[in-house]
């Protein structure tokens, strides 16, 4: 097999007015949506609508080629590609353009970038309930009356807000054990990502210890023996 050119082409700028930040970032987003680092290499930048020319050497054409059909079918198979893909569309779409990729051998279209035209998300909302929240205080602080908070569960940062006294109390708990948090969220639904918490008012709060297996088990003894005495009164009751 052999090396194959592609074209990438941004209907915006020109070599002569592409800042280079920019472009670097192009061809950062396109190297990382390909793959195969070592096998891609930028040859040049073209006039017309604005093409980023670069070679597949034959050992990762048929990889590369996969990728580019998966991103065209919509197939999620590559993480890395698919949020590269993501990228460049955002680029495209801040530059007020849409993008091809071609071929160059052929000038075949085999991958569509919307780019400005892409459809907003719908946003649903918003709406406001009583929620609760659980995670660990790791950001607490502020002049207002109300304290921004800010509480991590795995990956994901709350924002928050409480009083000056619920701040106080809250303080003793930074970096701390898991804590628990009730009161009132703000909840808005993005047509691709779900419900999202936009903002969390805390009410009350309780700290979720953990118990070592010592403790378990004590408690654990403690409440068979609760159970044995329950049984023993039952049949005493039952004997008289």
């Amino acid at each position: 097999m052999s090396d194959v050119e592609l074209s990438f082409e941004i209907g915006a700028y020109s070599p002569q007015t592409f800042p280079m930040e920019r472009l670097g970032k192009y061809i950062s987003d396109i190297g990382a949506m390909l793959g195969e680092e070592q096998f891609v290499q930028f040859v040049a930048l073209e006039a017309g609508s604005t093409k980023i020319v670069h070679r597949v050497k034959a050992p990762a054409v048929a990889s590369v080629e996969q990728r580019i059909a998966n991103l065209a079918a919509g197939v999620e198979k590559n993480k890395g590609s698919n949020d590269a893909f993501d990228a460049l569309n955002k680029r495209l779409k801040e530059d007020n353009a849409e993008g091809l990729y071609r071929r160059k051998d052929t000038g075949a279209v085999i991958l569509k970038f919307p780019g400005i035209k892409t459809k907003e998300p719908e946003i649903i909302g918003p709406i406001e309930q009583a929620s609760v929240i659980d995670g660990i205080l790791i950001r607490i602080g502020g002049r207002d009356e109300t304290v921004p908070v800010s509480i991590q569960n795995d990956n994901v940062i709350y924002k928050c807000t409480a009083t000056r006294e619920l701040a106080r109390q809250l303080g003793s708990h930074l970096f701390g054990n898991e804590l628990r948090l009730t009161g009132i969220a703000r909840w808005q639904r993005h047509e691709t990502e779900g419900w999202q918490l936009d903002r969390f008012k805390i009410e009350s709060f309780i700290p979720m210890v953990e118990k070592s297996l010592l403790e378990s088990v004590i408690e654990l003894r403690a409440t068979k023996s609760e159970w044995v005495q329950s049984a023993d009164w039952a049949e005493h009751q039952e004997d008289d």
